[in-house]
Order: structure tokens, then C-alpha cells, then sequence
């Protein structure tokens, strides 16, 4: 017969998390994305320390963070406007071209190089670094860099969806600006 003896764990850990979520509401969306930009980069951020306003060597600090997602852009389709041109046609009236949103961000965790010194220069944060990856001024330069496809890609939508009603219908555009 064997004797096992237990020895009672000294050292335990006690965990706890909740988290709580409310939907305050849930409203209908009319926006279609036209485009859907896969994009990829490396964002970079260097802070230096200085004393007396005079850059201290090896108090640098530099972090790189790599991240793709999947950019969407398009129009708010609530806001098209479709009228009878009075010969059989129509006019189309496309608003302007809006960020609809993001699909599969991912972010790497950054990578750091940090002097000697470095605790003389200031933090980098990483939230802020993607707060400034996924900011409305990105957002529109992706709509600016590609507003000749976007209209070629809203033109097709509409005159499809036109056309699958009244295939003999001569469909013009005018876009907002």
C-alpha cells in the first residue's frame, strides 16, 4: 500500500472579471460599400528627451506597430436621389462618398527600441498611435485616392439595379462634390 501525501497548495491565485454591455439601440442603415481597400503599413513614433531644450543622447525611444485591416467606403443609400429624366432615363443624384467602416483590423504588438536613457523622454502610447492609423483624416484619403472608382463603382450598382427593371433606360449620373 502506498501513502500519497497531499500538501495543500499555499499559493493561490483569486481572479475575477465581469463585464456589462447594454444596447441602448439598434437603427436601421442604409449604407453601401462600394469599395473595400485592403490596407497594410508600419506606423512609426520617436519621442527624444532633452534637458533645457537640448536633445540628450541615448534618451530616445521609437515603437513600431504593424496592422492591416480592410477598409470600406461607399455612400449612404438613404441619401440617393433616382428621378425620370421625362424621355425614359433617369438621373441618379449620388451623394458624397463616406468611410463606412473597418473589417478584420488586426494590430501586432509594437515592437520598441528604447535608449539607455530613455526614461528621460515621454511614453509612447499605442492607443494613440492606432487612434491616429484609423483617423477621419486617413478616412478621407481614402475616399479622395479613390473617388474615380468609386464613381465607376456606384455608376455600375445603380444603372444594374436600374436596368434589371427597364433594360432600354439611359441612366446618368451627378455626383455630389
Amino acid at each position: 500500500m502506498t501513502n500519497i501525501m497531499t500538501v495543500p497548495n499555499l499559493f493561490t491565485v483569486r481572479e475575477e472579471s465581469s463585464d456589462s454591455q447594454i444596447r441602448l439601440a439598434v437603427s436601421r442603415q442604409e449604407e453601401v460599400a462600394l469599395l473595400a481597400l485592403a490596407v497594410q503599413g508600419i506606423a512609426r513614433k520617436d519621442t527624444q528627451g532633452e534637458l533645457l531644450g537640448v536633445a540628450v543622447p541615448a534618451s530616445s525611444r521609437t515603437t513600431l506597430l504593424q496592422y492591416e485591416f480592410t477598409a470600406k467606403v461607399g455612400i449612404d443609400g438613404e441619401n440617393v436621389v433616382l428621378d425620370a429624366d421625362g424621355d425614359g432615363g433617369y438621373v441618379v443624384r449620388v451623394p458624397q462618398f463616406v468611410f463606412v467602416g473597418y473589417d478584420k483590423p488586426r494590430f501586432e504588438d509594437p515592437i520598441e527600441n528604447n535608449g539607455a536613457i530613455s526614461w528621460l523622454s515621454p511614453e509612447i502610447e499605442e492607443t494613440e498611435m492606432v487612434n491616429a492609423v484609423l483617423s477621419e483624416d486617413n478616412q478621407r484619403d481614402y475616399i479622395e485616392l479613390h473617388l474615380d472608382e468609386l464613381q465607376s463603382q456606384a455608376e455600375s450598382f445603380y444603372t444594374g439595379i436600374i436596368t434589371s427593371v427597364d433594360s432600354s433606360a439611359q441612366v446618368t449620373f451627378e455626383f455630389a462634390q
